[in-house]
C-alpha cells in the first residue's frame, strides 16, 4: 500500500548536499588556448580568473558533480579530464564530501578524482537512478 499524503500532510525536508569536485589545473604547457577551449564548454569562468587560478594552483572551481540546473557537466568534466590526460597536462581533481569545505592546503584528506573514477561514479549513478525508476514501476504496479 502506498502512502499518499494529503494538503493537511506536512513534510520537513533537510538540505542536502550533494559531493563537490574540486579541479585545480597546475599549468598550462603549451596549450593555454587549446585548454581555454576546452574547459569554455562547461565552465563559465572568465579567461582573467582561469589564469589567475593555474597560476596560484587554486581550484578552478568547487561546484556539485551533480545537479538539476547543470545534468550534462559530469560528463563535460569527464570528456576534459580525459582531454587533460591524453595531452599530458598535469591537473589535481577532488571530491569534496558532504559537510567539508575544499581546502587547497590540505587536498591529502580528499579522495582524488580522475577520469576513469569519474567515469565509475556516473555509471554507478545512472545505474541507481535507474533502480530506483524500476522500483518505482514496481511499487506502481502493486498499487494498481
Amino acid at each position: 500500500m502506498a502512502f499518499r499524503c494529503d494538503r493537511t500532510c506536512q513534510t520537513i525536508f533537510e538540505v542536502v548536499h550533494m559531493a563537490q569536485i574540486a579541479l585545480i589545473l597546475d599549468d598550462f604547457g603549451t596549450m593555454k588556448a587549446d585548454v581555454l577551449r576546452e574547459l569554455r564548454t562547461f565552465c563559465t569562468s572568465s579567461i582573467s580568473d582561469v589564469t589567475a587560478a593555474v597560476a596560484n594552483s587554486s581550484p578552478l572551481f568547487v561546484r556539485p558533480l551533480f545537479s538539476r540546473d547543470n545534468p550534462e557537466f559530469p560528463e563535460r568534466l569527464m570528456s576534459f579530464l580525459e582531454w587533460l590526460e591524453a595531452n599530458s597536462l598535469p591537473y589535481r581533481s577532488y571530491q569534496v564530501l558532504d559537510g567539508q569545505d575544499f581546502d587547497d592546503a590540505n587536498c591529502d584528506r580528499y579522495y582524488i578524482i580522475n577520469a576513469l573514477r569519474l567515469k565509475n561514479i556516473i555509471l554507478t549513478r545512472l545505474a541507481s537512478l535507474e533502480q530506483q525508476r524500476e522500483l518505482g514501476r514496481s511499487q506502481d504496479e502493486v498499487d494498481d
